[in-house]
């Protein structure tokens, strides 16, 4: 009888500390619209000034929508965490021509591994390249 008690108390003890660990999720901001800004990586350092506004949204769903100079985009979020996430590749239109800049940044979707949100920004982080910064949408 005493083996099934301090069985019991241990498995108690093991259920009590299992529930309290910290679970991670998605940060809970990064579910907006934001604008895609600059490149920075080694040896290509690039930014959109001027052009036409390139939007990437990251929806509650876990899908994610692009919106480029010509076309538009959209996407499933694979994998998500507090600092970690991975998109599939997205499916465009085929309206017209996008920007170097906006087809560079649709050929990263599926590259880019971490993000971190800071205030208003978002960093979205490729291995081994760089990332890519983007700006908060009002």
């Amino acid at each position: 009888m005493l083996d099934l008690r301090y069985s019991l108390f241990f498995f108690f003890i093991l259920l009590g500390m299992a529930s309290c660990q910290k679970i991670e999720g998605p940060a809970g901001n990064v579910f907006q619209t934001w604008e895609v800004k600059d490149f920075v990586a080694v040896g290509e350092t690039s930014s959109n000034e001027g052009g036409v506004p390139i939007y990437f949204s990251i929806n509650g769903d876990y899908s994610y929508d692009l919106q480029l100079d010509a076309n538009s985009c959209s996407g499933s979020i694979l994998k998500i965490s507090d600092k970690y996430i991975v998109l599939n590749g997205p499916v465009c239109t085929e309206i017209c021509c996008d920007s170097p800049f906006a087809a560079r940044f649709s050929e990263l979707i599926s590259q880019i591994s971490m993000y971190k949100v800071s205030d208003n920004m978002l960093r979205l982080y490729v291995d081994d390249w760089g990332f890519v910064e983007c700006e908060l949408v009002d």
